[in-house]
């Protein structure tokens, strides 16, 4: 019950801190860009160089229209930055902490949520870079874009249920962070971000069972005009529930030690 109560406490303090780990997060993203002309929107260039380097040529490869393929393409990669960003992010919350979790009292949550707030505030500047290609091939989201903060809400409480398991985990374990990159790196290829689930020719089940399929799709189809399937929303609140009560619980049980590990 103690364990609870501290944690408790810390979660309430951390969030209500909003002033604390905002500054933090946004001072991250100028300190990145310091004294580059045009600063974060490099993010949002890279990324639309990609989709356009890449689109027509898988395009061709994948023997797709570019009206169907670059804008799945381009959502899938957005999507895919988050998530990738923000586990990533997760992992390095409280050792790219060290020095403040060292030299001041201030909640650990403020840490987790620092870290998913960088990574929400890149995705934004990447989401810049889908508009002109749902211009260019003249996808008009319509009434389902309605339904993208629901995803956005799901996922963005994912990454910061991962920051307190990946965090604590990888401040004790630093080799799990190299080992969680290359999960991700293995899981960007199996998930269909280059290629379109139509490629399997019906066989939608290996596809359907891949959590990283889930949380790109409830962000995906509200920004390309449909309507994900209810499994792949239920999958993504359940995966986020389960990861926020095991992250919980470890966070608790390992929180005092997290100032020795770091």
């Amino acid at each position: 019950m103690k364990f609870a109560a501290n944690v408790w406490d810390d979660l309430r303090d951390g969030f209500s801190n909003f002033d604390l780990w905002w500054m933090l997060a946004t001072q991250d993203i100028r300190q990145r860009y310091r004294r580059s002309m045009i600063g974060p929107f490099w993010i949002t260039i890279t990324m639309v160089v990609v989709i356009a380097g890449l689109g027509p040529l898988y395009a061709r490869l994948f023997n797709i229209a570019a009206s169907d393929y670059v804008p799945n393409l381009a959502a899938g990669l957005i999507a895919w930055s988050l998530i990738s960003g923000g586990l990533t992010e997760a992992c390095n919350a409280f050792i790219g902490s060290d020095n403040l979790i060292k030299s001041t009292s201030a909640p650990m949550t403020v840490h987790v949520l620092r870290a998913a707030t960088r990574s929400l505030l890149l995705f934004v500047h990447n989401l810049v870079a889908l508009i002109p290609f749902l211009l260019i091939y003249r996808v008009n989201p319509g009434w389902e874009l309605l339904l993208f903060p629901v995803g956005l809400l799901i996922l963005s409480t994912f990454i910061v249920a991962s920051g307190y398991l990946l965090g604590t985990f990888c401040a004790r374990f630093r080799d799990m962070q190299q080992i969680i990159l290359n999960v991700l790196q293995f899981a960007f290829f199996l998930t269909p971000i280059i290629w379109k689930p139509g490629a399997l020719n019906g066989r939608t089940t290996i596809i359907d069972a891949n959590p990283f399929f889930w949380l790109i799709e409830i962000i995906r189809a509200p920004m390309l005009g449909y309507v994900a399937k209810p499994m792949h929303y239920a999958g993504a609140v359940g995966l986020t529930v389960a990861v926020a009560a095991v992250g919980l619980v470890f966070f608790a049980r390992y929180r005092r030690r997290i100032a020795y590990w770091v």
